[in-house]
């Protein structure tokens, strides 16, 4: 983000001024911010739902205004605050993020973000039905089905809304940690109000005011 300045349409004052921010490749950049800050409008302007009225959105370079919506999102993979899973079985739901992806490369999928354990105990394996919205598995069972299925894409920027939203600290804690081992060598932007582990993000930021504040490393 370069001098990016966005409001919505109508007479309210911007939600970002002037904001600057740099993820460098395999970089893991944590944006938090209370209620309101404007991180949804960060998010929609990554994804290219809406243009900046000043500044510029890119990625290696180019301006999203240049890239076609298919080409950019080839290049990203996102993980939406309350990722669904999708009624039919584990298979289905993680060939959603790569539909070439065989046993093999599902079951080491599984193992990074362990889940493979729980998935080998269910008499079909990656058959196995996991019901509407997930209803065979525990709210953390879900979360990481999802954030596998966003894995499996061969994209080079993950971006992350809220990952740990309706989960209890210590199964948000240990959703993290696997995650930034799983991603590591790929770059993530992790929109987070919640407190996340140390190691889990290389740069903080707080969104305030409009503008994007790097918080300094804890000691």
């Amino acid at each position: 983000l370069q001098a990016v300045t966005f409001a919505w349409p109508g007479p309210a004052r911007p939600v970002l001024e002037q904001a600057d921010l740099r993820v460098a490749a395999g970089e893991h950049v944590l944006i938090a911010g209370d209620s309101g800050a404007g991180k949804s409008s960060l998010v929609a302007l990554v994804l290219g739902l809406c243009e900046p009225q000043a500044g510029a959105v890119s990625f290696a370079g180019a301006d999203l205004r240049t890239l076609s919506p298919a080409d950019w999102h080839a290049r990203l993979a996102w993980l939406p605050q309350d990722a669904p899973v999708f009624s039919g079985s584990v298979r289905g739901n993680l060939q959603l993020g790569d539909p070439a992806a065989d046993d093999a490369r599902l079951w080491s999928i599984l193992a990074q973000v362990r889940l493979d354990t729980h998935v080998r105990s269910l008499p079909d394996g990656l058959d196995a039905w996991v019901g509407e919205n997930g209803a065979t598995l525990s709210a953390g069972q879900a979360r990481r089905l999802a954030l596998a299925r966003a894995l499996l894409r061969d994209a080079p920027l993950l971006l992350l809304d809220e990952p740990t939203e309706g989960l209890d600290q210590d199964t948000a804690d240990a959703l993290m940690r696997d995650f930034a081992d799983a991603a590591r060598g790929r770059s993530a932007l992790i929109i987070s109000h919640a407190v996340l582990p140390e190691g889990v993000a290389d740069a903080r930021y707080r969104l305030q005011g409009g503008t994007l504040v790097r918080e300094a490393a804890p000691l």
